[in-house]
C-alpha cells in the first residue's frame, strides 16, 4: 500500500512540474493572458505599405462573420447553438508602429452589442488583447495574437485584407472556410490617447 501511495504522490507532483512547464503564458495584473517569454515574430518588424492603407486614428468593428457561406455573426441564434459560446462585441484599433489592440465588449442584457467607450482604449484592461500586424502588401497583412488554449498558451497568424478605400477589414477564419468583416467606426477626436508600450 505504501508503494501505491508513493507511486501516486510521484504521479502527481510529475505532473504537476510538466504542467508547469508546458504552460507557456501566465495572466498578468490586469488579467491579460500574456506569454512568459514573449516570441513575436512580427514585433518590430519595419512597417511597409500597409501603413498607408490602415487607418491609425479610428477603429474597425466586427459587423459579420460567416462559415461556409452561412452568416454566424450577429445571428445570436445561431451562434449560441452552433459556432460562438459569447455574444461580444469585437473592436480593433491600430497603431502607426506595427501594434493593434484588440477590445472584446460583453453584450447587454438582451444581446446587444455595446459600443465603444473612451475607457475601453485602456490596453492594460481585461478585456484588451495587445497584439502585433505587419504587412509588406498595400491590401494584405497578418496579425500576430497569443492565445490561451487547452491550458497553454499559442501563437497564432492571422490573415487580413484591407480595401483599397481603408474602410472595411476581412479577416480569413476556419482554415478557410469562414472570414469575419470588420467596418471602420469613427471615435471622437477629442478622446485620451493611452500609451501604446507594448
Amino acid at each position: 500500500m505504501g508503494k501505491v501511495k508513493t507511486y501516486l504522490w510521484m504521479s502527481m507532483i510529475t505532473i504537476s512540474f510538466a504542467c508547469g512547464f508546458l504552460n507557456n503564458g501566465f495572466y498578468n495584473e490586469y488579467g491579460q493572458f500574456v506569454p512568459k517569454r514573449p516570441r513575436f515574430k512580427l514585433k518590430d518588424k519595419p512597417q511597409n505599405k500597409i501603413i498607408e492603407n490602415i487607418d491609425t486614428v479610428n477603429v474597425f468593428k466586427l459587423s459579420k462573420m460567416y462559415y461556409e457561406g452561412k452568416e454566424i455573426y450577429p445571428n445570436r441564434e445561431v451562434i449560441t447553438r452552433n459556432y460562438y459560446p459569447e455574444y461580444n462585441t469585437i473592436y480593433i484599433k491600430f497603431f502607426s508602429n506595427g501594434r493593434v489592440l484588440f477590445i472584446s465588449l460583453p453584450s447587454d442584457s438582451i444581446g446587444s452589442s455595446n459600443k465603444i467607450k473612451e475607457e475601453d482604449l485602456n490596453p492594460n484592461k481585461k478585456n484588451s488583447f495587445k497584439e502585433y500586424y505587419y504587412g509588406n502588401d498595400l491590401y494584405l497583412f497578418e496579425i500576430e495574437s497569443f492565445i490561451k488554449g487547452e491550458s497553454i498558451g499559442y501563437y497564432l497568424r492571422s490573415k487580413y485584407m484591407i480595401k483599397a478605400k481603408g474602410d472595411t477589414l476581412t479577416r480569413e477564419m476556419f482554415e478557410g472556410k469562414g472570414s469575419a468583416i470588420y467596418v471602420k467606426e469613427p471615435l471622437p477626436k477629442h478622446w485620451k490617447k493611452y500609451p501604446v508600450d507594448w
